[in-house]
């Protein structure tokens, strides 16, 4: 089903047909280990939003914080869990450290009530998915660094 709908999305929104039959053989290589992967996400929480636009104010200026979720589910307990997808190399620590802050600042927003119907509400993950062969994930430094839009 997976792959079947990538191959009519693509077809539906890609009018170049090298790119679709390279998308569709990456897909169709990390297929199995992202829906094994998927299964322990939810496990945690619920999809529930995707490609989903929001927007805070930053306290005491005019300066006001824009992001877009790839995804964000909501666990049983209210709180969220955001994901950002990545077709290329995960960020590191360090770089997610110094400079690689966009799931912190979804995360922020989110917690200023910046995902609309959502309301302010605590983000208790945010993980960076690899779409690469190995499927693998890079969680967001929630802890050392809080979301507060200062």
């Amino acid at each position: 089903a997976l792959l079947e709908t990538a191959s009519a999305v693509l077809t539906r929104d890609c009018p170049w047909p090298m790119v679709r039959r390279l998308w569709l053989a990456r897909i169709a290589r990390m297929a199995g280990r992202f829906l094994e992967t998927e299964v322990e996400r939810q496990d945690i929480a619920m999809p529930t939003l995707y490609e989903e636009w929001g927007e805070a104010p930053v306290p005491g200026t005019d300066v006001t914080v824009f992001g877009k979720a790839d995804r964000i589910d909501i666990a049983p307990d209210g709180s969220l869990v955001i994901y950002d997808y990545k077709s290329g190399p995960l960020p590191t620590p360090k770089q997610q450290d110094r400079f690689d802050k966009q799931l912190l600042i979804e995360a922020a927003i989110a917690t200023a009530g910046g995902f609309g119907a959502l309301g302010p509400v605590t983000v208790t993950g945010a993980h960076y998915i690899s779409l690469k062969d190995e499927v693998k994930t890079a969680a967001a430094p929630l802890a050392s660094q809080p979301p507060a839009l200062i």
